[in-house]
């Protein structure tokens, strides 16, 4: 096993050893839930030594965001051995949240996900597996990792637009519009500005994997993305110049754990972020996609995302796993794509019952997945305010159209406000419950 040390780039003794003392939290109550296990590993931004972390007035050093826990096992545990867990763990740790995900902005969770060993070489070609592979820490067994034999070039777009697409579930998860007319609260300020920061380091994150140029790193990654811009994007550069600074300053805020030192506006900052994602987002997706959108037509931009999106996610992962099959079987790929869609609505309908104690059906009557009709709803509702507080009625009426196509929802409040809000939390909800697994990767 590695030694516990360097979760973030401040490599201080006192901050590792208390992180430390949660991964043996974490590593011990694995280990006694799965019994016989071969690898724990550590990923995300505290594997790779990126973690963003704050000191509470107690001295106590906590995640400003989860804990992403990988278990090399063949064995099997049921829905309740995995909550129990999850909940000894976070009780353990001194975690405020629910068993699936974090209660709210500032709050953090832990997510353990297993991993077949025999299915090591089969895992998905995103960013996620290569993180995994080239940018984490042992925990516990055996390095198993070089097992995995994905590479950087082996990223499939589809992973860049899932990137782009969870920052504006982010943003959403932020914006309240009762807080655009009263003073915020520091934890409340430094949640909004954390999460702006990391729209932006998300933004390099895409860009670079639309230019063939991922690496698992956030300071590499902005380190060279002024250049990569100028090389590669010069029509978006020429749009929003100083893409390349905003991405520099935040990464080191984020690196440095300092977003609480941010003297700006954090609603200002809010809607200047929106400003440069959309840009992005909409480039990204043309080049994603081949498709022409106006600027600022979020429907017309989300009624071709609709048509496009589900096949075009589908097929790059079905493409990647039929890899090595004759060519002419590659003509069912459509067919695939479609059953692929299908077969997702009534998993997410199924973890809706289990999770939300819901039993809503809609979501099999439109066969296109869940994700695509969140993301689509979520894109129209980030869209849908004005920087006055106002709400754009049409967009507003679609992004309704879009959401009750996958989650319940009530609509009838008297004020626009109080629906645009409506909508809001349904997207977030939508979103996390999506990527809510019952205990392990489905593969």
């Amino acid at each position: 096993m590695e030694e516990l040390i360097g979760f973030t780039i401040h490599r201080d003794p006192h901050i590792d050893s208390q992180l430390a003392e949660q991964m043996k939290i974490i590593r011990n109550e694995i280990i006694n839930t799965y019994k016989e296990v071969y690898t724990i590993i550590l990923a995300g931004g505290f594997g790779r030594g990126e973690g963003s972390i704050k000191i509470l007035k107690s001295g106590k050093v906590v995640p400003m965001k989860d804990y992403d826990i990988y278990v090399i096992t063949d064995n099997e545990i049921g829905e309740n051995e995995y909550i129990g867990m999850i909940k000894r763990i976070h009780k353990k740790i001194g975690i405020k949240s629910s068993w699936y995900f974090s209660v709210g902005p500032g709050e953090f969770s832990v997510g353990v996900q297993t991993i077949p060993l025999r299915k090591l070489d089969r895992l998905p070609p995103d960013i996620a597996t290569i993180d995994l592979k080239m940018a984490s820490k042992i925990l516990y067994g055996e390095d198993l990792r070089g097992r995995i034999p994905l590479g950087n070039d082996d990223i499939i777009l589809s992973t860049g637009a899932i990137v782009l697409f969870n920052k504006i579930i982010g943003l959403l998860e932020q914006m309240n519009p009762g807080l655009m007319h009263k003073n915020l609260g520091k934890a409340k300020k430094t949640s909004i500005v954390y999460e702006c920061g990391k729209t932006f380091i998300e933004i390099c994150t895409a860009l670079t994997i639309l230019a063939k140029q991922y690496v698992p790193s956030y300071f590499r990654r902005a380190e060279n993305f002024d250049q990569l811009c100028a090389e590669k994007f010069p029509d978006l550069l020429e749009k929003i110049p100083d893409l390349p600074n905003k991405v520099a300053f935040f990464t080191k805020l984020k690196l440095m754990s300092s977003f609480d030192e941010y003297k700006g506006d954090p609603i200002e900052l809010w809607f200047t972020t929106r400003r440069y994602f959309n840009e992005v987002l909409q480039y990204y997706m043309e080049k994603f996609l081949n498709i022409n959108s106006s600027a600022n037509d979020w429907v017309d931009f989300c009624d071709k995302l609709y048509q496009e999106l589900g096949f075009k996610f589908f097929k790059e992962y079905i493409h990647y796993n039929l890899r090595d099959i004759p060519l002419y079987h590659r003509q069912l790929l459509p067919l695939l794509s479609t059953v692929g869609q299908i077969y997702d609505n009534f998993l997410f309908v199924n973890r809706m019952r289990l999770i939300k104690k819901k039993m809503y059906l809609v979501p099999i009557f439109s066969w296109r997945s869940p994700l695509v009709k969140t993301f689509c709803a979520s894109t129209i509702e980030l869209n849908a305010i004005n920087e006055d507080g106002n709400i754009e009625s049409k967009l507003l009426q679609k992004a309704i159209s879009f959401i009750k196509k996958t989650y319940p929802i009530i609509t009838n409040f008297s004020s626009q406000i109080e629906r645009w809000d409506a909508v809001r939390k349904a997207c977030v909800e939508s979103q996390k419950l999506y990527f809510t697994r019952k205990e392990k990767i489905a593969i």
